[in-house]
């Protein structure tokens, strides 16, 4: 199996200064993990750029724990980003994974998951 055959999912959408977050997190396209019912609209401090988003954002970054059994080889972490304009770093279990790409083009980007930083039981995507 590839790198590409298991992955951890993690959309972002981002508007400016403005993330909007729809996490789902899977081993590999068969088993998900976890999965938001819903968007979470995040922005650095300050006002917004755009008078149609939200007067306030649900938070300044997400946090996604999720339950999951260890994984002994490489995985993959895919994010999709969308006017991003600030430096948005990606974590799993206090690893850094890198960052989104300051880009403000809807896009799909992947970053390699090391074998063993997914663990048996809780886990944190930030």
């Amino acid at each position: 199996m590839n790198i590409f055959q298991r992955q951890l999912v993690f959309r972002f959408a981002s508007v400016i200064t403005t993330t909007v977050v729809f996490p789902s997190v899977a081993v590999h396209a068969h088993e998900v993990i976890y999965d938001s019912p819903r968007m979470y609209h995040l922005r650095a401090d300050g006002p917004r750029e755009w008078s149609d988003f939200p007067e306030r954002a649900d938070a300044t970054n997400v946090s996604v724990d999720f339950d999951a059994t260890e994984k002994s080889a490489r995985c993959a972490l895919r994010i999709r980003q969308q006017d991003v304009k600030q430096t948005w770093n990606v974590t799993l279990n206090e690893k850094k994974l890198g960052a989104l790409r300051i880009d403000e083009n809807d896009m799909v980007v992947y970053f390699e998951i090391p074998a063993g930083t997914v663990v048996d039981g809780k886990n944190t995507l930030r």
